[in-house]
């Protein structure tokens, strides 16, 4: 039995890709309640809900006809995350629940982070494995 790539045409988003997308939304929701509630340090326009949401728009239109899309939302997620985490203050967010707007944005974004990077990679790796032919 010989194992090779197959393409398949006409596929349509599984519920995995789905979850990944709306993953991607919550996660970028999550940074916007940290915008709006006043975190010190957000640029005027901040760039990780633009980024996440076009991933999950990418995903939402083209992953079902380009498997390699969720590559780019799963890149676009772990940027967002690392960058999260260098900058630093996520975990003094995380530890003061007494400010709530910005305790439950961290939380949310970074739930929706999670979330997105597992069910991206599963995405990514049912869309690349092998498929046996006769």
């Amino acid at each position: 039995m010989m194992k090779e790539m197959v393409i398949e045409k006409n596929r349509t988003l599984n519920w995995v890709g789905k979850i990944h997308a709306v993953s991607l939304f919550v996660a970028a929701l999550g940074i916007l309640i940290l915008y709006f509630s006043g975190v010190p340090g957000f640029p005027l326009i901040p760039p990780g809900p633009i980024i996440l949401g076009i991933a999950g728009i990418l995903v939402f239109t083209l992953a079902s006809r380009w498997k390699w899309i969720p590559f780019i939302s799963v890149l676009a997620g772990l940027f967002i995350s690392f960058g999260t985490i260098i900058e630093g203050s996520i975990w003094g967010r995380l530890t003061n629940i007494s400010d709530f707007a910005p305790f439950v944005g961290t939380l949310i974004q970074g739930l929706g982070l999670v979330v997105a990077v597992i069910t991206g990679l599963i995405v990514l790796a049912k869309a690349f494995r092998p498929i046996e032919t006769v």
